[in-house]
């Protein structure tokens, strides 16, 4: 018996919780820890890339001891940079006191109306507490000049010692510099043994498993590259414009305001408005006015629209892999459990673990709730829009399938799924017969807009000449509506200028369906059985069509899990419309006498030119 390996899930609902809080506590707890090793994972990942690219050249001692020489220069001049200003603005702000007691002035002369009205009532109604509260004060003091049975005891603190205030002078510096140590000497190991990491990893998780681990760690450091230097170029073009708007505005330290702009526009949805808020409060104190604070924000907010719905989708679209909900939510986990950095961190983290649960079957619930793509299959959304009678989403359901799928492939992959669904379920009394009833409807509705369109026709030109005549197609459902509909279907993927179907119906008796053949000249017999049941009427009828008309072409519609071009009572069964359409291409292509003369011979002819698509639907045992 394999080992079970150390990220397989718990199974009770209680573990799964207790886990997730020993986690938590761990993750909080360790917070000096883990946090320099995540940053560091964080900065090896960004950085391997241009080391990997460099070492083609250098040997990689020299390829990372320049990069990380170029990464601390940026970062340093970076700080410099945002300290200057800083400074510089601390020391201009006494300059615009004028400014602010104006803007201030102007704020009280505009407080009237029904907002004012209620404010000063809340005032007054305040300070009438106040007072009475004084005097309750002093009628519990007893007469004027009694004196107080207690006296109050002010407590002085020592003085601090000379180690005490040089620790309180060199905390807030050595502190950062010693993480910020810490953090370089565990990047500086972390790419010069990349190689022994990795192994020890798919040592840990298990020798079984090289291939799940590689590919995992492969498409994390691939999705988290290309999401940071992608995003990282979107910033800095953000930062740029932001500048120029800046001093085309004349907001002071424009330069400072663009690169944190830059910076912050790592947070996700937030960055832009926390990067707004100084330069909009700078040219509210520098300029006397409102409008340079009205362009400002008018600035950040129309430039980060622009960048977040034209230039993201089209550059990043869904590289990450993570949805826009998950990321918001992880930013916020990250930031309450870790602070600013965690707020860094918080897009790779989620991203390392939308791919662990698209790849670790026991992770499969992170998958789940941080991954992108849709919780559910075409044709279950649109089976449960359908029981909800939103009739307008399902319509948006399938016109986003043709968007990128064919018709064939949208009749076969969603709407013939979600039919069978429907008739499995009344089967097992899950939904009211109104509720089936409502679904067909519905259902019959989509596929005969889709027949307005343009039907896809695949026909081989080699198979059949322009001048061929119009072959005729008898379209039997065996038992049911859900049949019938099958047969409208399939009828929406044959070219009327070559084939003209005649459909029968649930109470068509099996006479009136073979004079119908025989006077028809039918070329194609085609039985739509979709289970749950209706199988053993369907052998019933081709057993007596086949009794009939010995070199009749009967093809049997049956999706279920089957052999493709499996002989049933002289029948050839098929499990999708695209197959069903290629058998009555194929004999359409031999002509219309062109039939084989035996059961056995219909099985042979059919197997290789049958087209091979298998259908997932919700299947349980072959019922009859």
């Amino acid at each position: 018996m394999p080992p079970v390996p150390w990220f397989a899930a718990v199974g009770n609902p209680l573990q799964y919780l207790f886990a997730i809080a020993l986690l938590v506590s761990i993750l909080s707890r360790g917070q000096d820890v883990i946090v320099p090793v995540a940053l560091a994972v964080f900065i090896a990942f960004v950085l391997n890339p241009v080391v990997y690219a460099l070492e083609r050249r250098v040997p990689r001692v020299a390829a990372i001891g320049l990069v990380l020489t170029l990464a601390l220069a940026l970062a340093g001049g970076f700080g410099y940079v945002i300290t200057a200003e800083f400074r510089d603005v601390a020391a201009q702000v006494p300059r615009y006191s004028a400014s602010i007691k104006s803007k201030l002035a102007t704020l009280r002369l505009t407080r009237t109306g029904a907002i004012a009205d209620i404010q000063k009532t809340v005032e007054d109604a305040g300070r009438e507490l106040d007072k009475q509260a004084q005097r309750a004060d002093r009628a519990s003091s007893g007469p004027a000049g009694a004196r107080p049975s207690a006296q109050p005891v002010v407590v002085v603190p020592g003085e601090p010692t000379d180690v005490e205030r040089l620790r309180t002078i060199l905390a807030p510096v050595v502190e950062p510099l010693v993480e910020a140590g810490v953090v370089v000497i565990l990047v500086i190991f972390m790419l010069m043994q990349r190689e022994d990491l990795r192994n020890r990893l798919i040592r840990l998780v298990g020798k079984g498993r090289v291939t799940l681990t590689t590919r995992t760690l492969d498409e994390a450091g691939r999705r988290i590259s290309r999401f940071l230097f992608t995003q990282s170029l979107i910033n800095a073009g953000f930062g740029v414009v932001v500048t120029a708007g800046l001093f085309a505005i004349g907001v002071q330290y424009a330069l400072l305001w663009g690169l944190a702009a830059a910076f912050l526009r790592f947070v996700p949805f937030l960055g832009a408005i926390l990067a707004m808020a100084m330069p909009a409060a700078v040219a509210a104190v520098q300029f006397e006015g409102w409008w340079p604070v009205v362009d400002t924000v008018l600035l950040f907010i129309g430039l980060d629209l622009v960048v977040a719905n034209v230039v993201e989708p089209v550059l990043i679209g869904r590289h990450t892999g993570v949805s826009s909900l998950a990321l918001l939510a992880s930013a916020l986990f990250w930031t309450w459990l870790w602070g600013p950095i965690g707020l860094l961190l918080s897009t790779p983290i989620t991203v390392c673990l939308a791919v662990l649960g698209r790849h670790v079957p026991q992770l499969a619930l992170l998958g789940v709730l941080l991954g992108d793509e849709a919780a559910l299959e075409p044709e279950i959304t649109l089976y449960q829009r359908l029981l909800a009678g939103d009739e307008d989403e399902a319509n948006e359901i399938v016109e986003a399938a043709l968007g990128t799928s064919t018709i064939a492939e949208v009749l076969d992959d969603v709407l013939l799924p979600a039919i069978v669904r429907s008739a499995r379920d009344r089967a097992a009394d899950d939904i009211t017969e109104a509720d089936h009833a409502s679904v067909l409807r519905a259902t019959t509705d989509i596929v005969r807009r889709l027949g307005e369109a343009d039907v896809e026709v695949a026909v081989d030109a080699a198979a059949v000449a322009v001048t061929a005549p119009v072959r005729v197609i008898i379209g039997v459902p065996a038992r049911t509506t859900v049949d019938e509909l099958a047969v409208e279907m399939l009828g929406r993927l044959l070219d009327p200028s070559r084939y003209r179907l005649q459909s029968a119906s649930t109470v068509t008796l099996v006479s009136e369906l073979a004079a119908a053949v025989d006077g028809a000249g039918a070329d194609v017999v085609c039985i739509a059985a979709l289970p749950p049941g209706g199988l053993t009427h369907a052998r019933y009828l081709c057993k007596r069509l086949r009794a009939r008309f010995p070199q009749q072409s009967i093809i049997l519609l049956r999706p279920a899990s089957a052999p493709e071009g499996e002989v049933i009572e002289g029948a050839t069964r098929v499990t999708s419309l695209v197959a069903a359409r290629a058998a009555i291409e194929r004999v359409h292509g031999q002509g219309a006498h062109a039939r084989p003369t035996s059961p056995s011979a219909l099985g042979r002819s059919a197997t290789p030119w049958i087209a091979a698509r298998s259908v997932s639907f919700p299947e349980g045992p072959e019922t009859r």
